[in-house]
């Protein structure tokens, strides 16, 4: 597995291209977050997405997150557009740490689809606000899937040491950041027609939501 300092990738932007490249080659990386590392493959490849569920050793009944660099990706991957509430939330809290679960697009590949929306019957889709989730996905061009950097129902995603001996040699890139600091999840969020639910209640509070979202 290769590896690229987080200090290298700030000084020198253009070794994001190598790392996008990766992902169009349906290989998997790791990559800090603001508060975990995260596994990181093309959302669009189903053998892509099928390494990361080996690597994580998951069932496939878990709920997907894929992230976005612009709202115009979220054309093809979900149903239609973005209802009134949905657009609400995205100028609100995108980036930053909301996830919106939408139903997934028939445009996509059916074994596409049904890994991303196998668990819940939605996709949950984000624009991330940490800056090399920003640089990768901006790179990338395209969706990707990403799940935090542990075992299922295990901890470790904060400490590099754990990630590597996890996923040292599953991985094709990882992208050195040192140990993270704790945080909070993101906050999740239904979206069904103009209607909403909240699933969990994350960095961005129930209060804070009221505020904004009319």
């Amino acid at each position: 597995m290769k590896s690229i300092q987080y200090d290298d990738l700030k000084n020198n932007p253009n070794l994001y291209a190598e790392v996008a490249d990766v992902l169009r080659e349906d290989g998997m990386v790791i990559f800090p977050g603001l508060t975990t590392y995260r596994l990181g493959v093309s959302a669009l490849s189903a053998g892509a997405i099928a390494k990361l569920q080996q690597a994580k050793r998951r069932a496939q009944n878990k709920p997907s997150l894929v992230f976005i660099s612009q709202k115009t990706q979220l054309g093809g991957l979900i149903d239609g557009e973005p209802c009134d509430v949905a657009k609400q939330f995205m100028a609100n809290f995108w980036p930053g740490p909301m996830t919106l679960r939408f139903s997934p697009s028939d445009e996509l590949p059916g074994k596409v689809r049904k890994a991303l929306s196998k668990a819940t019957g939605k996709v949950g889709v984000r624009i991330p606000a940490a800056d090399v989730c920003k640089g990768i996905i901006d790179a990338f061009g395209e969706p990707m899937l990403v799940s935090s950097a542990n075992r299922s129902k295990k901890a470790g995603a904060q400490s590099l040491a754990q990630v590597r001996k996890n996923f040292g040699n599953l991985a094709d890139l990882l992208i050195d950041a040192g140990d993270l600091p704790p945080g909070n999840s993101s906050t999740v969020v239904d979206i069904h027609g103009e209607h909403w639910k909240m699933i969990r209640e994350g960095a961005i509070t129930q209060a804070q939501i009221d505020e904004k979202i009319s």
